[in-house]
């Protein structure tokens, strides 16, 4: 009975703590600025107002309160359309982005971009040959 016991305990210390968790996608490990709107502001997203009707209309196409990316005279950037608080747009660079997912996720990488690439390779490659050998290599 002993085991059953402590499956029971785990489950609903496993309930108990999800009805405590945070579980606002924009914010899955709880930071904690006044508002998504300050979230955004602090890792470099301007507010724009819609101030035209063409404004207004692109603005409408968006995916409401999604961060998405698309590009502005010719260059990337990632737009947070907020039709309920303030009825704005807020847009920032990669590197506004960037700060709001280190921020959000409490996470940045530790190693390079060109770093992990060869790290990638590297495993791909011995997998590859392992495997035309008959053999099968997961680390």
């Amino acid at each position: 009975m002993k085991p059953l016991t402590s499956i029971l305990a785990v489950v609903g210390l496993t309930f108990a703590l999800s009805a405590c968790s945070n579980t606002d996608p924009m914010n899955p490990l709880g930071y904690q600025p006044e508002s998504k709107e300050n979230l955004l502001a602090d890792s470099g997203f301007k507010k724009l107002s819609l101030n035209t009707p063409a404004k207004l209309t692109a603005f409408k196409k968006l995916p409401p309160h999604r961060i998405s990316q698309t590009t502005f005279k010719g260059k990337p950037v990632w737009v947070y359309p907020d039709q309920n608080v303030c009825g704005c747009l807020y847009v920032g660079s990669q590197t506004a982005y960037n700060t709001f997912i280190k921020k959000v996720l409490n996470w940045e990488p530790n190693t390079t971009l060109d770093a992990g690439l060869k790290e990638t390779y590297d495993w791909i490659s011995t997998q590859y040959e392992a495997r035309k050998v008959g053999r099968r290599v997961v680390e």
